[in-house]
Order: structure tokens, then sequence, then C-alpha cells
């Protein structure tokens, strides 16, 4: 039996052509550890996020809908690019995704592209661990970091 030969999506064509193939490929994960090695940027832990800041959560649809932190916004860093102007033009962004690894690449292209932007350090999981407030698409259960 043949493989079926991979083929990129227009999309993702777009997006590695952006700077943002680590986290769009077709192996790539929430599970992945992305390379984030010489990435320069201001990082904060969960505790250290400001009651009222613009945090954008970059995990994908089924990751937020499981449990999301109450404030957040939600922008899968697979959709970034087509959805640049939902993103506040002033200000600092928190972003944060499930470890840190998405986040952390997402912060670094926004930064290098005018925004002001800043990486969630450990991501969802250390949000939780922290015991910071998670709510969820849905009311019949307990929210949880998917």
């Amino acid at each position: 039996m043949e493989a079926t030969p991979y083929r990129e999506s227009p999309a993702r064509h777009s997006m590695c052509s952006a700077g943002l193939s680590a986290f769009v490929g077709p192996l790539a994960s929430h599970r992945a550890r992305p390379y984030t090695r010489g990435m320069s940027f201001e990082s904060v832990g969960p505790t250290e996020v400001p009651e009222n800041a613009h945090l954008i959560d970059v995990r994908e649809d089924q990751e937020w809908a499981a449990g999301h932190a109450p404030n957040a916004q939600h922008i899968a860093a697979s959709g970034l690019l087509e959805n640049l102007d939902q993103l506040p033009e002033d200000g600092d962004l928190y972003i944060i995704c499930r470890s840190g690894g998405r986040s952390a690449q997402v912060t670094q292209w926004l930064n290098q592209n005018g925004f002001d932007a800043i990486n969630v350090t450990g991501g969802m999981d250390q949000w939780f661990m922290a015991d910071l407030p998670l709510v969820s698409d849905d009311d019949s259960r307990e929210p949880y970091v998917l």
C-alpha cells in the first residue's frame, strides 16, 4: 500500500512563509516541545498576569472548549494570520497555550511584527496548578486543561 503524500495547504504555506511553521506543521501538536532556544521576549508566570490583562489563548478549539481563563480571548495559533484584526493595536498582549511552547512562538512572531506580546510560561498547565480560575464551554462538566 502506497503512502499518501503530504500536501501543504495554502494557509499552512502562508504561515510557514511568515515564520509560523513550527506550530502548524503536519507533526506539530500541543504535546510537542517546539524549539524556543534563542528567542528573546518578555515572559511571566500565570500568577503574574495582571488581573485586567488582555490574555490571548492560542490553543486549538477543542482545547479552548475544555477549559480556559475566564476573560481570555481565543485565537488559535493555526488561525493567527487570518485573525490579526481581532488583536488590539495598543497595550500588552499576554499569550498563553497549554505548556508555553506555542505561545512562545506566537509571542516572538507578534513582537517581530509590531505588537507588544508577553509569553505566559507554563501555559494553562501551570495556570491550573496555580489554582487560577477556569471556565468551560460545556456547563455540564468541570473545566479542565486539554
